[in-house]
């Protein structure tokens, strides 16, 4: 038991870093897969063929009712075989992370024919441990995935496989389809949706990964993009949260811009302003570092209502700001600058 349960690990293993593989690697594995189910297939039609042998040895005179009896009990022995959980299956829902719990999920890999059609088998996979621990470290939450496989689509023969992928990090929803060509392990046809803002917002930087197809340049851009977002309205709503109540009246005029300023009679107000700003460097093509092309722009900004700024005081406030940001943080740093001006 502890042979297969190692054999098993280790093959999960191996499919885990498919990601990881070149295409002539993914091929080869995927021929050593093919090779192993074809040797399987062979020995148990051995093995069942050297069971006939053996009914077939016995004494004739053996009475009709043991030979039932022995049929049965070779029938329930397969009954029993087939089932058997296949973990390998299992697990292969674990690439997948997650999928609905619906009657339309029951038949989510429908095209092909291993799967078994066992809401069972599929509760225990999207209640693993491992999905849950790849949800908190990737922090990519799929709330729904659909995989339909097509058989001899092509004019080589290939299989193509149908992929769609719901889901979310940090309240970032995202819709994706694509196809994979197997087993070349190719990816093709990559569209997804995201919400209005980001489209706007990095919409050039969005395309660019639809073009090229790499589904890992769009989960590390989300995530990235997601997490700024995320930052972004937890300071806001702490700034409004601080000053709710005192002398100085806080309005948040957009999603990246909130305004500061004094109920008693100050003239000075303060708009603090943070925006993505995406930055492809006049590129064809995205680095591999692909969070990188979108940065955060922070500014902090005193006017006067009345008065001009003569000497230029005001225009060194945001220098001040910045060099907070770098000793104290975001939240701080607007905090110590607004402290200043108004109380």
């Amino acid at each position: 038991m502890e042979t297969k349960l190692d054999a098993r690990r280790q093959r999960r293993q191996r499919e885990a870093g498919l990601t990881n593989m070149t295409p002539e690697e993914r091929a080869m594995y995927v021929e050593e897969e093919e090779l192993k189910a074809q040797r399987i297939q062979e020995k148990r039609q051995r093995a069942r063929e050297r069971r006939e042998a053996e009914m077939l040895k016995r004494d004739a005179s053996s009475s009709d009712e043991a030979s039932e009896s022995e049929e049965s009990s070779m029938e329930l022995a397969t009954e029993k075989e087939d089932d058997t959980p296949d973990w390998d299956i299992v697990f292969e829902y674990l690439l997948l992370l997650e999928s609905t719990l619906d009657e339309e999920a029951t038949n989510t890999l429908s095209g092909s024919d291993f799967l078994p059609k066992d809401l069972g088998l599929r509760e225990k996979a999207l209640e693993h441990e491992e999905v849950k621990r790849q949800t908190a470290y990737s922090s990519i939450k799929i709330t729904k995935a659909k995989n339909i496989l097509e058989s001899n689509s092509t004019e080589e023969g290939d299989t193509i496989r149908h992929c769609e992928l719901s889901g979310s990090s940090f309240g970032q929803a995202f819709n994706m389809t694509f196809d994979v060509v197997e087993p070349r392990m190719i990816v093709r046809d990559l569209n997804f949706e995201t919400d209005i803002d980001m489209q706007i917002t990095i919409g050039n930087i969005l395309e660019q990964i639809k073009e090229s197809c790499n589904i890992m340049a769009f989960f590390r851009v989300l995530v990235h993009y997601a997490t700024l977002n995320r930052q972004r309205k937890s300071v806001f709503k702490r700034l409004v949260q601080k000053y709710k109540g005192t002398a100085v009246n806080v309005e948040v005029l957009s999603r990246d811009k909130i305004k500061f300023e004094s109920s008693t009679g100050n003239d000075i107000y303060l708009t603090f302003l943070w925006k993505m700003i995406p930055d492809t460097l006049g590129k064809e093509t995205l680095d591999a570092n692909v969070e990188n092309h979108i940065q955060p722009l922070l500014r902090l900004d005193a006017k006067s209502n009345t008065k001009t700024d003569e000497k230029g005081l005001l225009r060194k406030v945001n220098n001040g700001f910045m060099f907070l940001v770098e000793q104290q943080g975001v939240y701080r740093a607007v905090e110590s600058i607004v402290n200043k001006i108004f109380f």
